[in-house]
C-alpha cells in the first residue's frame, strides 16, 4: 500500500484507489503490486549491505518495513523463485487450510510466519483465519 498526499506533485499508476477525506488533508491509499525484479533488487540490497528493513522501505517508498522483511525471509527459506509473480490460480484443500489455521492457533505465530512456513501468501492465510472465525471449518471448503 502506498500513501500519497494530495499536496504532493507525484503521480503513481496503481490499480486500486480508496479515498479518505478529513477536514485538513485527503489521503489516497494505493494497492501496489511490485515486480519480481524490484523485489529481487530490494532483497539483494538488504543481503549485500548493512541496511535495515526500515531504511530500505523508506528508500524505495515501500509502505512498511514488514513487507521487506517478508520478502527477505521468503528468499532465505525458499530461494529467489518465491518472488516471482504467479499468475495461475492455486486451489487448496480444506485439510490444508485447516492445517494452516491449526498451526497458527497451536503455535501462536503470525500470519506472516505461517505463510513463510507453508509457502503461501500471507493475505491468503489472513483470509482463511477470518473465514474460520466467522464460519468455522465449513467455511474453509
Amino acid at each position: 500500500m502506498t500513501w500519497l498526499d494530495v499536496s504532493s506533485n507525484r503521480t503513481l499508476k496503481c490499480p486500486t484507489i480508496v479515498r479518505q477525506m478529513s477536514l485538513k488533508i485527503a489521503r489516497y491509499y494505493f494497492m501496489v503490486k511490485y515486480s519480481s525484479e524490484f523485489k529481487s533488487k530490494v532483497v539483494n540490497e538488504y543481503l549485500d549491505n548493512d541496511i535495515s528493513y526500515q531504511a530500505l522501505s523508506l528508500k524505495y517508498h515501500i509502505a512498511g518495513h514488514s513487507l521487506v522483511s517478508y520478502w527477505v525471509n521468503s528468499v532465505r527459506r525458499q530461494g529467489l523463485g518465491t518472488l516471482k509473480i504467479k499468475h495461475r490460480i492455486q486451489r487448496y484443500s480444506q485439510d490444508f487450510k485447516l492445517s494452516v489455521v491449526d498451526y497458527i492457533q497451536t503455535n501462536g505465530v503470525s500470519c506472516m510466519r505461517a505463510a513463510l512456513r507453508f509457502g503461501i501468501s500471507r493475505s491468503l492465510v489472513s483470509s482463511w483465519i477470518k473465514i474460520y472465525r466467522e464460519q468455522g471449518i465449513v467455511g474453509l471448503r
